[in-house]
């Protein structure tokens, strides 16, 4: 409950900082407060600090979302943000790409979507992806959620201006007929 609060506070409040920055002159403390707050809970957790771990089921999944957001909005690298995931923060500091998955996805996977990134054209990154976004949020929707409860949906969104969301699969999971009813036969990875 305490976790689903605070990530609640947060997606309110770090859209808006521009305009509290603005407005209110205890605001820019309390972020570099915030800040180094954030950095040390992920810090403890990635070393396996933390009484429980992040998932969820507890919203530690969905707060973290927003812990790792801050930290790449005002650092704009992935150095303290995504301490626990080398592929993650490779992905981020080469396309400018987040992906929140709750850290769902395999290694493997997160390594593939950099490949992806890394052979899109560029105009398609700069004018597409990321058309005026300081970076895109790439969620994986269905591992921020508890069984049936989707609570977390609307805490996912609104770290940018650009975001797009994918299925709960890593590279490997199964096959599909790409080309069904079309007389051409190609069974490839769905995911």
């Amino acid at each position: 409950e305490a976790n689903f609060a605070a990530a609640t506070a947060l997606q309110g409040l770090i859209p808006a900082r521009d305009a509290y920055l603005a407005t209110d002159p205890t605001f820019a403390s309390a972020l570099d407060t915030s800040m180094s707050i954030s950095a040390t809970v992920l810090s403890k957790s990635a070393s396996g600090m933390c009484n429980e771990p992040a998932t969820a089921c507890n919203d530690g999944a969905v707060l973290f979302h927003w812990l790792r957001g801050l930290l790449l909005l005002i650092d704009r690298n992935a150095s303290r943000a995504l301490i626990d995931s080398a592929p993650r923060a490779a992905l981020f500091e080469a396309h400018h790409v987040y992906l929140a998955d709750g850290n769902w996805m395999d290694d493997n996977t997160v390594q593939l979507t950099e490949s992806m990134y890394d052979d899109l054209p560029l105009h398609l990154r700069v004018d597409g992806v990321l058309y005026e976004a300081q970076f895109a949020t790439m969620t994986v929707r269905d591992s921020f959620r508890c069984g049936g409860d989707h609570s977390s949906d609307g805490l996912l969104g609104g770290l940018t201006e650009r975001g797009y969301n994918v299925f709960k699969m890593d590279v490997g999971d199964g096959t599909e007929e790409a080309f069904g009813c079309t007389g051409a036969s190609v069974r490839g990875d769905h995911s």
